[in-house]
């Protein structure tokens, strides 16, 4: 057993410093992570507050493109308007002309013709 007993105590020795070094190596690593991880929840949070900036910023664009879009549309229809009640006066105007036209024809015809009743 004396014989034995340096091996067996080298060996025990050398798989303590093996479990103690892969334990140091393993809380390395679990720092390593840890750190990534906050650095990815970082990088997260800024693209985040990018990514909603630039949504504001599309948002003030889009609604400013509306109003004028809807500024314009206003414009043109009440343009629309005044045409259509342009072209409204002008058909009134031919038609009262043609059916004042047309009682002085009948007025004419009656006067030719000896008076003609109407009822």
């Amino acid at each position: 057993m004396d014989a034995w007993m340096p091996s067996i105590l080298a060996l025990f020795g050398t798989l303590i410093v093996v479990s103690f070094t892969a334990w140091l190596n393993t809380r390395a690593v679990s720092a390593q992570i840890d750190a990534l991880r906050a650095e990815m929840k970082g990088d997260a949070q800024s693209l985040r507050a990018s990514v909603n900036g630039d949504i504001q910023s599309l948002r003030a664009e889009m609604k400013g493109d509306f109003e004028s879009l809807r500024a314009e549309l206003k414009g043109e229809i009440q343009g629309l308007r005044a045409e259509t009640r342009q072209g409204l006066a002008e058909l009134e105007l031919r038609l009262t002309m043609q059916i004042s036209e047309l009682s002085r024809r009948v007025e004419r015809l009656e006067e030719q013709r000896g008076g003609l009743v109407r009822p």
